[in-house]
């Protein structure tokens, strides 16, 4: 991919003239040809993955805010579902152990809250979530699952992703404790996104970073939690959910001028999707990536690929 020569704006020295991209399912491969000074930069790693490759010579990490929300979505639409039930899926989020979590982002990962990233203009906080295994033993009691007994819940990551596997590690460990075991199903984002295309077939829980694609958070909810974003038709809501005041009201977020109103009016959205319990949060890390010490670069904070913006990238050694 090279420079568009007609661009208006002046390429100051340093400037990347020719860009190989590259997607290589194996990140072990990709981090060990940056240690070798074959790549530049990497995007969309996880955190023990990009801190392999900044131990290596020449290279250095960059950390910038994010706009992206961890999300493990409940599948709403098979009823045969055990997380059809509600009471089911508060159990799983309150037996979560957030703590463990945060600690593998080395405690800079936001406190778990809801679907919006608590660092954009989302009107109220909702209160931050947290670990609880007494309640999580009382809602499986009530849900016919005492002790847990019986209840086997399946999880999809991607695999080589080493946070999403790690999040999978982690829940097995979380719902042992309240007696519900975990099949964990690793497969490539391709094979991924066809699991989630039949809700009848897709897994009962299903791992998805949702990033705003703009300054506007509504932009989450529209790609992640309205009904015309299902799977099924080509969208994010990986649960299935449906709401109509979800519907309805993120429809008029964008329409509305004012600040105070329009914060209000998402803080009452995020709520409702709290209240049904569509998900597990995991609040929002920074961007945390490698690149070799020659650059300097940015990674775009609104998309969850995290892409490096290449027309801020610069070669120290050229300028």
């Amino acid at each position: 991919m090279s420079g568009y020569t007609d661009y208006w704006r002046e390429f100051v020295a340093g400037a990347p003239t020719h860009v190989t991209l590259r997607t290589d399912p194996d990140v072990t491969t990709a981090v060990l040809m940056m240690c070798q000074g074959e790549v530049d930069m990497i995007g969309g790693i996880g955190a023990d993955q990009a801190r392999q490759a900044v131990d290596c010579d020449g290279v250095k990490s960059v950390i910038q805010t994010r706009f992206t929300v961890r999300t493990i979505s409940f599948n709403f639409g098979n009823p045969d579902s055990p997380v059809a039930d509600v009471r089911v899926r508060e159990a799983i989020a309150f037996a979560f152990d957030y703590e463990s979590w945060n600690d593998y982002y080395d405690g800079e990962s936001d406190p778990s809250r809801g679907p919006l990233p608590s660092n954009a203009e989302i009107g109220s906080l909702p209160p931050v979530i947290e670990r609880d295994l007494d309640r999580a033993r009382e809602l499986l009691t009530e849900a016919g699952y005492p002790g847990g007994e019986g209840l086997t819940i399946s999880y999809v990551g991607i695999s080589g992703l080493s946070y999403e596997e790690f999040f999978g590690t982690l829940l097995e460990e979380s719902l042992k404790e309240v007696g519900v075991e975990v099949e964990q199903i690793l497969v490539p984002w391709p094979q991924m996104v066809e699991l989630t295309a039949n809700p009848m077939e897709a897994a009962d829980m299903n791992f998805l970073n949702m990033s705003m694609t703009s300054s506007d958070p509504s932009s989450i909810l529209k790609s992640g939690y309205v009904t015309d974003a299902w799977a099924n038709l080509g969208g994010f809501n990986w649960a299935y959910y449906s709401n109509a005041f979800v519907d309805e009201e993120t429809a008029r977020v964008s329409g509305i001028e004012d600040p105070a109103e329009r914060g209000a009016l998402l803080a009452a959205i995020q709520q409702q999707i709290i209240d049904d319990r569509v998900a597990i949060w995991l609040g929002s890390d920074p961007i945390f990536q490698p690149v070799l010490e020659k650059w300097d670069a940015l990674y775009e904070p609104l998309d969850f690929t995290v892409q490096v913006r290449f027309f801020f990238a610069r070669n120290t050694e050229l300028q």
